[in-house]
């Protein structure tokens, strides 16, 4: 594990602590890696693979043969979640975040071609040099043209297609492209605007290339799958059963496919022949959220929420592996698992979801929350959620059918909370910059402590004294309960990445774990990364 901080001492603010200070040493948990989220890919015309990062947002150049990277757009005008190389070399991409299509020339300014467009995502040129990109939403989006020098507004070329994601446009001006939401592949032609489905059957295609021989790759998301169609008939093959969540896919001039998992911070290279596998850009975490400790196989383990998939940590190793995952499985920002049931909340989407711990599938998804981030399950059951958009806190029972009791409402932010007992809940309230306790039983709230900036991810310690994350100052502090005298732990920290999907200011949180020994585990937007914090006898 590479140490960040040597030692830190942990001061009091308001008054001397009694006896010695305590120092922490301060270190990653997990190896780190230089690519943090990978989506959008393309090969230059020098033969390095040109990529985009949503939320690491970055666009980079990859060598595949080396896996040397390097750094073309920095955060955050790189936030990109498709990417296209025009004939005169231009390389722009989908913000989709955002809405805006942005366009770049080695030693030029990035500027924007198109903005407006919610979810824009794919994009490609056509062998002219015409720019085309597609919505992708829950439902129908539509096929933009776009104008690559960014003058003209975007022209609608087909309304209402079922999520048209990572296409391809060939020489003969045919377009094709997995109808995400529909579960097939199609052609359009872009002369006639005929579209003809060219094969089905999948759960969720994102993406699809061609190689030299005119054969179709299609990647599926949910499943992990890599299969080759043949366009003329329709026939499928699988070629490589890749561990899902996969995102976009670009084949080489010699025919060698690249897959991005974006949950994962990777990049393989597949030979379609053997179906061989080759990790060109090492990756682990990506997006962590706050989630829970546990044991696991007999040993203490982190299980973080990461971007469509759930990580177990050692927290010793700090080795990583993926939950099983089946189905459509949301991408979350926190999680909290009992017996055989993990609940996960997504405050982008505004969803809480179900799955099944053992085979990672979902059984319930619940849609309709004002950004939901902290949740738990409660020994009856019933799940607790701070929904920071409404400033509430609720409790949701059976039969889960969207209807809920409000625990706690008037709160500013509430993001993060830790259990004390059983009826009492301590809450951060984030836009408050607050820390409250709340009776479960009669709604009754204590003020703990104020004056703080941004507080989220919040855990108790042996000692009763309440770890949190202090974002908007970079710093994990303790907070006695009782008498509200805080210490500062560590600071200077890579958490607090400012939001790149709007509201709210908060965006991905820093989780707070307390294990064995005292030892204190946070979740960093920043690096992608968990730090552990350990008390130095």
């Amino acid at each position: 594990m590479r140490i960040l901080t040597a030692v830190v001492l942990a001061t009091a603010l308001l008054s001397p602590v009694a006896g010695p200070a305590t120092e922490y040493r301060v270190e990653q948990l997990v190896p780190d890696t230089p690519l943090h989220g990978a989506n959008g890919m393309h090969f230059a015309a020098d033969g390095k693979l040109i990529g985009g990062s949503m939320m690491g947002g970055t666009i980079f150049s990859l060598d595949t043969q080396t896996g040397a990277l390097e750094t073309l757009v920095p955060s955050p005008l790189g936030i990109a979640d498709d990417l296209a190389i025009g004939p005169d070399g231009q390389i722009v991409w989908t913000s989709m975040p955002m809405g805006i299509v942005h366009g770049y020339r080695p030693g030029e300014k990035v500027r924007k071609l198109a903005t407006g467009l919610r979810l824009i995502n794919s994009i490609y040129f056509n062998p002219e040099g015409r720019l085309f990109a597609a919505q992708v939403t829950e439902d129908l989006g539509n096929l933009y043209e776009i104008d690559p020098a960014g003058e003209l507004p975007p022209r609608v070329v087909i309304a209402d297609l079922a999520g048209l994601n990572g296409f391809e446009i060939t020489a003969d001006n045919i377009l094709y492209g997995p109808l995400m939401n529909a579960g097939k592949v199609i052609r359009i032609d872009l002369d006639t605007l005929e579209i003809t489905d060219v094969a089905d059957g999948f759960t969720q295609p994102v993406a699809v290339n061609l190689d030299s021989h005119g054969y179709l790759y299609v990647i599926d998301i949910v499943t992990g799958e890599l299969t080759r169609i043949d366009p003329d008939n329709g026939k499928q093959r699988l070629i490589a059963q890749l561990t899902p969540p996969i995102d976009n896919i670009v084949i080489s001039e010699d025919d060698l496919i690249y897959v991005s998992a974006p949950c994962h911070n990777g990049i393989q290279e597949i030979n379609p022949e053997t179906g061989a596998v080759r990790q060109i850009a090492a990756g682990s975490i990506g997006l962590p959220g706050a989630g829970v400790i546990t044991r696991h196989n007999g040993r203490e383990t982190l299980v973080i929420p990461g971007m469509f998939c759930q990580n177990l940590i050692d927290t010793e190793t700090g080795e990583v592996t993926l939950l099983p995952r089946r189905g459509k499985v949301i991408w979350s920002s926190w999680l909290d698992w009992r017996n055989d049931v993990i609940v996960l909340s997504s405050f982008a989407f505004g969803q809480l979801q179900w799955l099944d711990a053992v085979t990672g599938e979902p059984f319930r998804t619940l849609p309709g929350f004002e950004n939901p981030y902290a949740v738990r399950i409660m020994d009856d059951g019933s799940v607790l959620v701070a929904e920071y958009g409404s400033g509430r806190i609720l409790r949701l029972t059976e039969p889960f059918d969207g209807t809920s009791e409000v625990v706690a409402d008037g709160l500013e932010g509430p993001l993060g909370f830790t259990l004390t007992d059983s009826n009492r809940l301590i809450v951060t309230e984030a836009a408050g910059g607050r820390i409250t306790a709340i009776d479960l039983d009669d709604g009754s709230r204590t003020l703990i402590r104020d004056g703080l900036d941004q507080p989220e991810g919040i855990a108790m310690r042996a000692d009763g004294r309440l770890i949190v994350a202090e974002v908007g100052r970079r710093r994990i502090i303790a907070i006695d309960p009782q008498s509200a005298e805080l210490d500062v732990i560590a600071d200077h920290l890579p958490i607090g990445m400012p939001p790149i999907m709007g509201p709210p200011k908060t965006f991905l949180p820093t989780g707070v774990l307390v294990g064995n020994g005292g030892i204190i585990y946070i979740t960093t937007d920043i690096d992608h990364n968990v730090l552990k914090i350990t008390p130095v006898d």
